[in-house]
């Protein structure tokens, strides 16, 4: 099993760069003809929704769709495919920035109650505790 950058999965969701995106495609189809996954790891994720935001002014709903177009690429192992999908799901029903989402559900799934922080838009949320 190999992993795949943030910067691959940017140029397959943004083709801003013709010939990137047509490497990244080739890169997945070939290793999923070879019966092989690139792992996208859940730090990945949190930089490519960054990225998006912040680089190339997607809105939350562009973000959402695009990790869901990802989810169904074969030859994509995520980190935990519940975890993916938990993230789409909480991005779709609740209004906490979607990196805090991720950081809150990875934190849940490693065995944590919540995740005590400083954001009070974070702590509406009830994977946080605000630090009072």
């Amino acid at each position: 099993m190999y992993a795949i950058d943030t910067n691959v999965l940017v140029r397959l969701i943004t083709d801003d760069d013709a010939n990137m995106r047509e490497s990244a495609v080739q890169l997945i189809e070939n290793t999923h003809a070879n019966a092989e996954v690139l792992l996208v790891p859940a730090v990945v994720l949190l930089e490519l929704v960054w990225v998006l935001s912040a680089r190339y002014g997607f809105s939350r709903t562009d973000i959402l769709n695009a990790l869901e177009h990802l989810s169904r690429v074969k030859g994509l192992r995520f980190d935990s495919d519940f975890l993916l999908r938990e993230l789409i799901d909480a991005g779709r029903t609740s209004t906490g920035d979607i990196p805090d989402l991720l950081i809150g559900l990875c934190a849940r799934n490693s065995g944590c109650a919540f995740t005590w922080t400083f954001d009070k838009k974070a702590a509406r949320e009830a994977l946080f505790k605000i630090i009072a």
